[in-house]
């Protein structure tokens, strides 16, 4: 059944275009403390309200990523616990399935800060774009980000596919699918 509500593929592609981030530094290093472990802290902090502030935090935690001094906030056994009665994400993130890729890491934030919701290429769908109109609609998120990252196995099969190679087997397919009329609009 279609939704007439729901909006287009392209318009949603570019809504979530237009908040996104490529994350090229995939590999990060840990912050040990003098015992060896990964700083975690637990001082509570401001939370960020609208999405200009979000995004503040955001890219100060993948400036921290990046230069390899992330912090791993939220991750004791206090916080974990605040965590049972509610989620109070501070941003929904949409991200590849890519396993090198993890919001959190890429972000340097901790458990319960994101939204995370992951599709190879980014892929929309109806589990996707729900999941996203959750996070908006009843946890109340202010921002949505779309994470993209360098050498997508989903984006590079969609290009070898109008580039006239072979179409991949299974459900596989159709991701790629989803993603040529992209590649094609950028002329790959």
């Amino acid at each position: 059944m279609i939704n007439d509500r729901r909006p287009s593929r392209r318009a949603a592609l570019g809504l979530f275009g237009a908040l996104g981030l490529t994350a090229t530094g995939l590999a990060g290093c840990s912050s040990p403390d003098d015992t060896g472990h990964a700083a975690a802290t637990s001082t509570p902090e401001p939370v960020p309200t609208s999405a200009d502030d979000v995004w503040a935090v955001l890219a100060a935690g993948n400036e921290r990523f990046a230069s390899g001094r992330p912090r791993h906030p939220h991750e004791d056994r206090p916080y974990r616990e605040s965590l049972v009665s509610g989620q109070h994400p501070i941003a929904c993130v949409l991200s590849c399935a890519d396993s090198r890729v993890a919001p959190e890491l890429v972000f340097d934030q901790g458990l319960g800060d994101l939204f995370t919701v992951r599709s190879a290429g980014e892929v929309l769908d109806d589990a996707v774009v729900g999941s996203i109109e959750y996070a908006v609609e009843h946890v109340a998120v202010p921002l949505v980000v779309v994470l993209g990252h360098a050498g997508c196995g989903a984006v590079r099969a969609a290009v070898e596919v109008v580039r006239g190679g072979p179409a991949p087997a299974g459900s596989i397919a159709a991701l790629v699918r989803a993603i040529e009329p992209a590649v094609r609009t950028v002329g790959v």
